[in-house]
C-alpha cells in the first residue's frame, strides 16, 4: 500500500484506485454531480461559467479530464 498526499487538501491517506483522499472523493463527486445538474439545466453554458458558478478549481476539471469524466 503506497501512503500519499492528497493534492487538494494535503492530508496523509493510503492510495488506492483515487489520486485525492476520501475525503475529497466525496467532494468531488458531489461537485461533479452538482456540474452535471447544471449542464443538464442549461446545456448552452460554457464550462468556464459552470466552473465559476460552482466553485470548481482548474485542478478539480484537470482531474476530471485525465480520468475522462469531461
Amino acid at each position: 500500500m503506497e501512503m500519499a498526499n492528497c493534492p487538494e487538501c494535503n492530508q496523509l491517506f493510503i492510495k488506492d484506485k483515487h489520486e485525492i483522499c476520501p475525503q475529497c472523493y466525496q467532494k468531488d463527486a458531489e461537485a461533479y454531480k452538482e456540474l452535471t445538474s447544471l449542464i443538464k439545466e442549461k446545456p448552452s453554458i460554457p464550462l468556464n461559467e459552470a466552473f465559476d458558478q460552482l466553485d470548481i478549481s482548474s485542478d478539480t476539471f484537470l482531474r476530471w479530464r485525465r480520468n475522462g469524466r469531461i
